[in-house]
């Protein structure tokens, strides 16, 4: 193998460390000098590699009940991780934080979740995610690529709303969990939006072990499920990779499928994977409608925290408003003992009332006022009750109408792009809903105007209501003590009566905070199927189509003039109500969204790169059964990679893989790279690909030198980046000594010949191996540290490698070449803290 000369060898080994609990899985961060780890005991954490192994957090093992971790995924700015579970939820965390910034519910699309309801039917769950990665298209690129796949003018539907710019960040709500992360790759407020200029749109791509595609743009906005077993004809299907052209116009997937055959050769010979294909899916909408599906989603996204964020906020001033009867409970609760003692049934209200208008207490009030009350308890009384309606109107005035606000802006903005048929009828967007929610937000908005005003006077009258109670309680207990004649009483009686009329004993502020008797199913909406309805009962007395209908397209709107029924009893109906309401209306336009979008996704090639189940493979593979435990070095596994690059404005799809000799017709293990041609004409991604059915293959032999017995193994490769493929391989030295390499390959000046029929392409090639070329390396380094078995890479810069035993890890800068030197011992990892 080929290494550098003058004493230096091929890549700099950055760093090596050891790790006490044996790693599951590896990814390097694409950004920055981190690795995210899973343990095979359930941790997951993220550390600093370049000095010591710094760990930045941990999640311990089984944080979330007895999920077990299958697959993790970097964000392409490495700000987020993704962690794909067993239970089939994907989940997002911060890198800085630890934080949990969005659950990612990879659930059937009949089910659909408000705020307030919980998704708890196990029965429905989906099986494991056993593949997560994040793609990227080149719209950030200004190269010569991307002006290929781009117009060069593209409508700007980010821009804000004028008011928006003017308006302060919103308050984080205290004691709130809700990320601000989540609005990826713009602020969740919306105010950056006009400064987005970016034309790229990532998609997070989770598969399932029941054969499942999930999609999620920005890995935030879920799109339905696609179903691979429909296109593939297979029992079970498992994503090994994917990769999109730079427009995102095809999005390409290596599957193994398994369970076609039911042959028990099979089942008791080939105990391995068996058919590998290479399914092009055309994206339809996400490609031909980009730009109005990278805003919506933004939208959607920025949407769904504003009405979490509400719904916080009105938590906490429910709580606060709870907080306030319970304490006034306390104080008038001991009356209704006093009336049992006197068989009576008057009121309290009654009672004070009474007071007011005479000055005298009753028999009953006076008892209840001499021995249920104290000056201390009045103050209490008096001073939980002022805090309590000041933090409802601090809550109301800095979060809750704030976000209500910004809400209305966002969906006036949805407003704006329904009214384009043209661009956002295709995506499930119409006026109708969009409306509904518009008028509820507004409505909702003259609600929380409404509870200032009834805080405002209930604060008046209740601080009122208190100064006459202390004043009354101070006279009475002094003329039962003889101190002199009573004092006469100032307080506005007006204030006093009201707070006994409207709040003492069924507060005025009910209207807003308790839940009205009537429940009914969900809303009904036009041109929508019943499995994409929202199921959260909320408590309303017709449909909002119906509440809406006589105010439909009224413009200016006049949220004033708006008919929302009252609950059963009359009463209006509370505020959660509305934000039900505006939840159900807007999941069901996201619903309608990712439903379209998933639809138009659909498989436009199948390609079988290697099929494994013919006699001649189960044959081979059975031959090799007794040998196998001699010669394990040689290598059994079927190893295989792919990846999308761009070559002189030429879009090439390429499958590298490792055929060993257990399992392949040809003698001996054999090095094989596949080419596609794919179509560059961004408007028409379909039309023409694969033209004339054609690929070009190239296959390498893995030995030392010609004639030699002397077999390459590969263990692991990948694609680094557009000429290099990096591998790791065994072999033995001229004394029999297994040695492992770090070897890279340029792929892209193999002797490839022209393949008319691209199906299946290494059966149907006409070669003869003994007549191939033997491998050269461009570059290799001997790997010394310990016997290597897996490489990860996400940056084209560094490689790092994982030992057999899961225990230690290299890190080495694929760019540069060091002096050589002896090995460094391993420092295993001190034990966290």
């Amino acid at each position: 193998m080929d290494s550098p000369q003058d004493g230096r060898v091929a890549y700099r080994l950055m760093n090596q460390h050891g790790v006490k609990e044996p790693i599951q899985l590896l990814t390097t961060c694409p950004t920055m000098d981190l690795i995210a780890v899973s343990t095979q005991g359930g941790e997951v954490w993220i550390a600093r590699w370049f000095e010591a192994l710094e760990k930045i957090w941990t999640l311990p093992a089984r944080s979330f009940n007895s999920e077990k971790v299958e697959a993790l995924a970097w964000r392409p700015d490495g700000k987020v991780l993704a962690i794909g579970y067993s239970s089939g939820i994907v989940r997002l965390f911060n890198v800085d934080t630890s934080e949990m910034i969005h659950e990612l519910f990879q659930k059937p699309a009949s089910l659909l979740l408000s705020p307030s309801s919980q998704w708890t039917n196990d029965a429905e769950k989906i099986s494991a995610i056993n593949f997560l990665t994040w793609l990227v298209d080149k719209g950030d690129d200004d190269s010569q690529t991307t002006s290929m796949f781009y117009p060069s003018e593209e409508i700007n539907y980010s821009s804000t709303h004028p008011a928006e710019k003017y308006m302060p960040r919103l308050s984080t709500i205290p004691g709130s969990k809700i990320s601000k992360v989540l609005g990826y790759p713009s602020e969740v407020d919306g105010e950056n939006f006009e400064d987005e200029k970016t034309k790229s749109i990532d998609l997070l791509v989770a598969g399932d072990a029941d054969g499942n595609l999930h999609l999620s743009v920005y890995g935030i906005y879920n799109l339905e499920s696609i179903s691979l077993l429909e296109h593939t004809k297979s029992m079970r299907a498992r994503i090994l990779n994917a990769s999109v052209t730079p427009d995102l116009s095809l999005l390409n997937l290596l599957i193994l499928m398994d369970g076609e055959s039911n042959s028990s050769q099979l089942t008791s010979v080939l105990k391995r994977p068996n058919h590998y294909i290479e399914l092009t899916l055309d994206t339809g909408l996400l490609h031909s409608h980009k730009p109005e599906i990278r805003i919506l989603s933004q939208r959607y996204t920025i949407i769904k925290y504003l009405i979490n964020y509400i719904v916080e906020g009105l938590k906490q001033m429910q709580s606060q408003y709870n907080h306030m009867k319970e304490s006034a409970k306390a104080y008038t609760f001991p009356f209704q003992e006093v009336l049992g003692n006197h068989s009576s049934n008057t009121t309290l209200a009654s009672e004070f009332a009474r007071l007011l208008a005479t000055g005298k207490p009753s028999i009953i009030l006076s008892e209840y006022i001499e021995n249920r009350l104290t000056k201390r308890g009045l103050k209490d009384w008096d001073n939980k009750g002022l805090k309590s309606l000041e933090q409802i109107r601090e809550f109301v005035h800095d979060y809750v109408r704030p976000g209500c606000e910004r809400l209305l802006l966002q969906l006036t903005a949805l407003v704006g792009y329904s009214k384009w048929p043209q661009k956002f009828d295709q995506l499930g967007l119409t006026e109708k809903f969009v409306h509904s929610c518009v008028l509820l937000t507004g409505y909702m908005i003259n609600r929380l105007e409404e509870l200032l005003l009834a805080i405002e006077r209930e604060y008046q009258n209740f601080m009122e209501f208190q100064e006459w109670l202390q004043a009354e309680f101070e006279n009475l207990i002094s003329m039962d003590h003889g101190s002199g004649p009573e004092a006469p009483t100032h307080c506005d009686v007006d204030k006093v009566a009201s707070y006994l009329k409207n709040s003492l004993e069924k507060d005025v502020l009910d209207q807003y905070f308790v839940e009205n008797s009537s429940t009914v199913a969900a809303v009904e909406i036009e041109g929508l199927s019943e499995a994409s309805i929202l199921t959260t009962p909320v408590t309303r007395s017709k449909s909002v189509d119906d509440i809406l209908a006589d105010s439909f397209c009224a413009y200016p709107y006049d949220f004033t003039q708006i008919n929302i029924p009252n609950g059963e009893n009359g009463t209006s109906n509370n505020l959660r109500w509305f934000i039900d309401n505006i939840a159900n209306q807007c999941a069901t336009i996201y619903a309608s969204t990712a439903n379209k979008v998933a639809k138009s996704v659909v498989a436009s090639k199948s390609i079988t790169i290697l099929n494994l189940t013919t006699n001649e493979y189960l044959e081979k593979a059975e031959a090799h059964e007794d040998g196998e435990s001699q010669d394990a070095h040689l290598g059994t596994k079927f190893i295989i990679d792919a990846k999308i690059f761009v070559e002189e404005l030429v879009i090439h799809q390429y499958v590298a893989f490792f055929l060993p000799d257990s399992l392949s017709k040809f003698n001996g293990n054999t090095l094989w790279v596949i080419r596609f041609l794919l179509p560059r004409d961004a408007q028409n991604p379909v039309e023409g690909i694969y033209k004339d059915n054609t690929c070009e293959l190239a296959c390498l032999k893995l030995t030392t030198e010609a004639g030699s017995d002397n077999i390459v193994t590969v263990i692991d490769l990948q694609f680094f980046n557009d000429r290099r493929l990096i591998m790791l391989t065994r072999q033995n030295d001229e004394n029999g000594i297994e040695v492992n390499y770090l070897a890279e390959l340029n792929y892209r000046d193999l002797n490839y010949i022209s393949q008319r029929d691209f199906e299946n392409p290494v059966e149907q090639a006409k070669l003869n191996v003994d007549e191939c070329p033997i491998i050269e390396f461009s570059k290799s380094r001997p790997i010394t540290q310990f016997r290597p078995t897996k490489l990860a890479t996400s940056n084209g810069k560094e490689i790092c490698l994982l030992s057999e035993d899961s225990r230690k890890i290299l890190i080495f800068d694929m760019n540069e070449e060091e002096e050589e030197e002896g090995d460094i011992d391993f420092d295993e990892e001190e034990e966290a803290e």
